[in-house]
Parts: structure tokens; C-alpha cells; sequence
């Protein structure tokens, strides 16, 4: 037997995806983390924002971001998380994860080089 959190209290909502502010297409691409912009919409976190979840699809102008979940991310270069367990975490505005002193708490259970794994 192998450990495996994959499906693990999955949770997924369709949203429409904001437009981008040069109008050159939709924000919230697949793997973004993503924060509410206005009712039933989000787009990318910008730097030290708290996110609500990852984009796991995209068509047209909406998407399906993850909630809840077992959930692999890139990690920041720098500030990313660098124990196991819970702590506090926003986005770097990159697209990447980054440990504050506040933010939203969610478990890492694995860091893995520039990927981790979490719980949300």
C-alpha cells in the first residue's frame, strides 16, 4: 500500500473568470491562485492576497477552482513554507505560495523543492 491524498475532500466551483485589464483575454488560468473580484467571479491573487483555491480548469469564460482538497502548488523562491503541519499562507502574485504570519491556515503536507503539497 502507498499513502495517497489524491480526491481527499475535493471540492470544486464553477466561477466566471474576470477579464483582463488590457482586454486581451480572461485571468485565472489553470494552476492560478485565485481570490474573489466581485459576486460569482474571480481572478488572480495578487501579493500577500489570501486565496480561496486553485484554478483546476478552464472554458471560455469560467472555471473550476478547487476549495477543498488535497492540492499541489509551486512554492515561492522566497518566504515559501519550510515546515510540515499548518501555517499561514497567501500568494506571492506570481502564482506561487508563500508563509505569512497571517492568511489563510491550511495543512502542507509535503514540500517537495519548488512544489508542495496542501490540505485546504
Amino acid at each position: 500500500m502507498t499513502v495517497s491524498m489524491q480526491g481527499f475532500n475535493k471540492q470544486v466551483a464553477t466561477f466566471q473568470r474576470a477579464a483582463k485589464s488590457d482586454g486581451t483575454g480572461y485571468t485565472a488560468d489553470v494552476g492560478a491562485l485565485v481570490k474573489l473580484s466581485a459576486n460569482g467571479t474571480v481572478t488572480d491573487c495578487a501579493n500577500g492576497d489570501n486565496f480561496i483555491g486553485v484554478c483546476v480548469g478552464v472554458d471560455g469564460d469560467h472555471c473550476a477552482v478547487q476549495l477543498c482538497g488535497y492540492v499541489r502548488v509551486r512554492l515561492a523562491s522566497t518566504g515559501a513554507p519550510t515546515a510540515l503541519g499548518y501555517g499561514y499562507l497567501a500568494a506571492d502574485g506570481s502564482g506561487c505560495v508563500k508563509e505569512l504570519s497571517t492568511g489563510r491556515e491550511v495543512l502542507v503536507l509535503e514540500i517537495d523543492g519548488e512544489e508542495g503539497a496542501l490540505l485546504l
